[in-house]
């Protein structure tokens, strides 16, 4: 079970604002380049069965990278496969198989969605997707975006920061996963506002705001 906060910023000006805080509050641990790829069958069975699956190619640089100018990183790719999502007043709770996955099978997935079922013995989430969709008409790429992220230690939390570029335009998150959610959530919203940074509480997720053309 994943659980974290999801805070909306409401433009890139406060973005800005939010990093420059916690630039001067915080350790920075990592910038991700993220390229996020989303997947169903023709006839939907995932959505209908309350699903999503995602896979997602990171180039991850340190700060010592960073420092040096490095624009590649190490690269990781992961398969997610994530069900019964409930997003409430900022904390959104969601079921989640995740894990590292090899970048030559995502891009036969790539090349082929139906690599899903067609390769299904040659990894354990694809496996349990097999067992949960049996008989699945063909898969297809639902859609796509690129998120940078930059994650931060911040008190006792990992606290990330999401530009998202969707291909309506973009959107700005602050996420913090924690098994104490309440209380995280309490800690972020007084920095702030300490900060005098506006915010909302996350109404939709990114596949949401993907699918539906704009930011909920």
């Amino acid at each position: 079970m994943e659980i974290e906060v999801k805070i909306r910023l409401p433009d890139r000006q406060t973005f800005d604002r939010a990093l420059s805080a916690f630039e001067r509050s915080s350790e920075l641990l990592a910038k991700e380049l993220q390229e996020n790829y989303y997947f169903d069958t023709t006839s939907m069975q995932l959505e209908r069965a309350d699903f999503a699956l995602r896979l997602r190619r990171t180039a991850i640089l340190k700060p010592e990278e960073l420092a040096c100018g490095d624009s590649k990183g190490s690269v990781v790719s992961t398969i997610a496969l994530k069900s019964k999502p409930i997003l409430v007043d900022g904390i959104s709770t969601v079921q989640e198989l995740e894990d590292i996955i090899d970048d030559a099978l995502v891009n036969q997935i790539l090349d082929n969605p139906d690599n899903f079922a067609l390769k299904s013995k040659e990894h354990p989430i694809l496996m349990e997707l097999s067992k949960r969709f049996p008989n699945p008409s063909p898969f297809r790429l639902l859609g796509k975006f690129v998120n940078t992220r930059l994650v931060f230690s911040w008190l006792r939390f990992v606290v990330e920061l999401d530009r998202t570029e969707y291909d309506f335009g973009e959107g700005y998150e602050i996420e913090l996963e924690h098994s104490d959610a309440e209380a995280a959530k309490g800690e972020l919203t007084q920095f702030l506002e300490t900060n005098d940074i506006p915010y909302t509480f996350s109404k939709g997720n990114k596949l949401s705001n993907m699918v539906l053309g704009k930011i909920v």
